[in-house]
């Protein structure tokens, strides 16, 4: 440094002397060689070196003021705030992207602490960035968010270095807004993303055709029931599909997607790896060609579908069931509407008689056609009472409202109700019922139940016979009510289709009683709405016996 400093004054002595010279060389002054001449020799070089350097510094200062403002301009416009800090956080100098950062004017920014305008959360995360610049005295990072009270909250990406005179932090702040909002904007992307895919449970997977192995999400790993250990190769993944779909799913992978290019789209039974629990998946897929329009990877995503193909199937059945139930309908009444016609011919044809031959007829002729009239009659008032009451079953219009009750009254109502016509045929009505056993029923409910078990026992016993109602507590706690006779019996076709409505059973009684069928129907379906059940014994001459068991367990 010394030898520059040397160099450049033996170059301006030299520069002074030449010019010295050359002056002498244009003026009329002579000097001698005594020590006044080289005395005044040595003052006219050395002020030709003085007005040479004054000439240069004027130079310099002009470059340096152009430098300066150059840099002033730079600094105050730059796109970044510059700030220059203290230790304790306090700004010394700023530009003025800084203090539009802040929304403040320079001149009431500058001594107040940066941490002031910064919003709680993110102020521990400066000041620990400030003491590591002190400390460490290497560069420093941190991300900050302004709170300005005028505008949005600005996100700031703050570097630090120690100054040279180590007293001084110099700051650079770049506003990172758009990007965290863009971050944050991603994130919830992929959050709401994510939740759909667990909602609808949809995983995905990348397949590289070049190793053989694919990725999958956790979605997916989820629904295959894998986890990281598990071999994701096309191995991997037949071992998952169920045996029936394995073959098929090979093939179609191997042909369909990988030889013919097409779309991946099908539904297949897969196992899960965990539980080896059954279920449906859709997978959809395509491939991705490379440059030369060759396949690389096949990316996708596979559905968990089996919620789907469980209601789809509940659908199917309940269709079939319906289907089946009106043919079921159409059939009964279909019957129905047979045994309806014989009472109506029944009538329609006395009342013929009537009007024709009114004048011949005799009293007893008149009160047998009156009898016969009445008994149609009745059997059309039963059948049609039978009707409504299965209808209003069926449309849930009967209310279900179980009582504590004792049972004994209800039997003998019922007998009183029957006891009549018994008597008519002369049969023997037995009954064996507990006094004060109890019962938790509907009792209307049991009523009917009661009156259609006994009206049937009394239509298909002969003269003569018997006919014995129960009741008694069974094992499980529940009450069995019982009713024996010694009628007609019924064969095994009978006794197997006797509670379906699409099967003709009907028959007439001992004594040519009409019967549908339907009141033993409406015994089942109440019942049953007891949660309880109802089943026949019988043969064919030997009578039957219906058992009616109704829980307790309320």
């Amino acid at each position: 440094m010394k030898t520059d400093s040397q160099s450049d004054s033996e170059r301006l002595r030299q520069k002074a002397e030449a010019l010295l010279s050359q002056k002498l060389l244009n003026s009329d002054l002579q000097f001698t060689g005594n020590e006044t001449g080289d005395l005044i020799h040595e003052l006219e070089v050395h002020q030709t070196e003085l007005e040479m350097q004054n000439d240069e510094l004027r130079h310099a200062w002009a470059v340096a003021e152009v430098a300066v403002d150059k840099y002033t301009e730079m600094y105050d416009f730059a796109p970044s705030g510059y700030f220059t800090l203290t230790a304790d956080g306090r700004i010394v100098e700023l530009n003025l992207c800084g203090s539009h950062m802040f929304g403040k004017e320079r001149s009431r920014v500058k001594t107040s602490l940066f941490s002031l305008y910064l919003t709680d959360d993110t102020k521990p995360v400066f000041h620990h960035f400030l003491q590591a610049v002190f400390t460490h005295k290497n560069k420093e990072s941190c991300d900050v968010t302004l709170a300005a009270s005028n505008q949005k909250p600005l996100f700031l990406h703050l570097t630090g270095n120690l100054a040279g005179n180590g007293k001084h932090c110099l700051l650079v702040a770049t506003d990172i807004t758009d990007r965290k909002l863009a971050e944050k904007a991603l994130m919830e992307s992929e959050r709401l993303l994510r939740e759909s895919q667990e909602v609808a449970r949809l995983g995905s997977f990348v397949w590289d055709l070049a190793t053989g192995l694919w990725s999958s999400s956790n979605i997916l790993d989820e629904i295959f029931g894998i986890d990281q250990a598990f071999g994701r190769s096309l191995e991997g993944w037949a071992s998952l599909v169920h045996p029936d779909f394995r073959e098929l799913m090979i093939d179609y992978v191997t042909h369909d997607i990988l030889e013919k290019r097409q779309k991946f789209d099908k539904e297949y039974k897969i196992i899960r790896h965990c539980n080896g629990q059954e279920c449906w998946v859709h997978g959809l897929a395509q491939l991705e060609l490379d440059e030369n329009n060759q396949p690389v990877m096949l990316i996708g995503t596979i559905t968990d579908i089996t919620a789907r193909k469980r209601t789809e199937e509940e659908i199917r059945l309940k269709n079939e069931q319906l289907v089946a139930a009106n043919a079921e309908k159409d059939r009964f009444f279909s019957i129905i509407a047979h045994d309806l016609r014989s009472p109506f011919n029944a009538l329609l044809g006395f009342t013929h008689i009537m009007v024709e031959e009114l004048p011949t007829l005799s009293a007893d002729d008149l009160k047998m056609i009156a009898m016969t009239m009445r008994k149609s009659t009745l059997t059309l008032f039963s059948l049609l009472e039978n009707l409504l009451a299965w209808s209003k079953i069926q449309q849930g219009l009967i209310p279900y409202s179980p009582e504590m009750f004792q049972l004994l009254p209800v039997f003998t109502e019922s007998l009183a109700l029957w006891g009549e016509p018994a008597r008519i045929k002369d049969i023997e009505l037995v009954t064996d019922v507990q006094e004060g056993l109890t019962i938790f029923a509907d009792q209307g409910m049991l009523q009917t139940i009661i009156r259609n078990i006994l009206s049937n026992a009394v239509k298909f016993t002969p003269r003569g016979g018997s006919i014995w109602m129960s009741a008694k507590s069974s094992e499980d706690g529940g009450i069995e009510i019982s009713c024996r006779d010694t009628g007609i019996g019924m064969n095994q076709y009978i006794v197997d289709n006797l509670f379906r409505i699409d099967v003709q059973t009907s028959r007439k009684g001992t004594e040519g009683e009409s019967s549908s069928g339907l009141g033993l129907i409406i015994c089942r379906d109440l019942v049953e709405k007891h949660k309880g059940t109802i089943s026949v014994e019988s043969c064919e001459e030997q009578g039957s016996t219906f058992y009616i068991r109704i829980p307790q367990n309320f």
